[in-house]
């Protein structure tokens, strides 16, 4: 009695746990787009005191939505959305960012349980995870071979040649569904490591975007 009593109250907390963490989520949301539409609405206005105000509330809003802990996979993509501005843009970068982006989506659907070939449009998941661990060895190969300065791969080459040898198996990587959310937070980790994608400012919502993933990874594991 005793034992079933204890279980029942930590499960009373847990979802009253949960449930606080979506109504913080739920209200940093409504506060950023409000703050956000207002900032927009502004933005053409010239510099002024109300107009400054505005511009502030709406970062102290955007600060907010990354603090608190996202719920779901879902919350995670829109933090993502907030601290990628170029997500829609016609480039590159972009392109490895949307694919991101579909990594949470899918492997959303699949924790949910949905049929796999519905929830990844058709993909072959097996494929999938082969292809991503081919181009994460050849990836840590190079990316080990640098840490320890060695040049044995390279005594027919230049360093040059090794460089663009990293970023080719970094962009390989990049390009690639992940299957997992480790697969996520190694894509995630790499981007926000590479100071082309970011500036200095961008790294506490990157920390605190990790810390969810990662929250989610441990959470899966069990």
């Amino acid at each position: 009695m005793v034992l079933t009593t204890t279980v029942s109250m930590e499960t009373i907390l847990a979802d009253n746990s949960v449930s606080m963490i979506s109504r913080r989520w739920n209200n940093a949301l409504v506060d950023y787009d409000a703050a956000d539409a207002a900032a927009a609405a502004v933005k053409a206005h010239p510099q002024g005191r109300v107009r400054d105000d505005v511009i502030v509330l709406a970062a102290d809003a955007a600060d907010r939505v990354y603090r608190v802990p996202a719920p779901t996979l879902g919350g995670l993509r829109r933090k993502l959305e907030l601290l990628w501005t170029d997500l829609w843009e016609d480039t590159a970068d972009a392109n490895v960012k949307r694919t991101v982006i579909g990594d949470l989506t899918r492997i959303e659907l699949l924790l949910a349980e949905v049929d796999p070939y519905e929830a990844s449009g058709g993909m072959d998941l097996d494929k999938v995870a082969a292809d991503f661990a081919e181009a994460a060895r050849e990836y840590d190969h190079y990316i080990q071979l640098h840490r320890e300065n060695r040049s044995d791969a390279l005594a027919t080459s230049s360093s040059s040649e090794f460089a663009a040898m990293m970023d080719e198996a970094e962009a390989k990587l990049l390009s690639l569904s992940a299957p997992n959310l480790g697969a996520v937070e190694k894509k995630l980790t790499i981007l926000f490591g590479d100071d082309r994608f970011y500036e200095i400012e961008d790294s506490a919502a990157q920390a605190l975007i990790l810390r969810d993933l990662r929250r989610f990874i441990a959470q899966h594991k069990q």
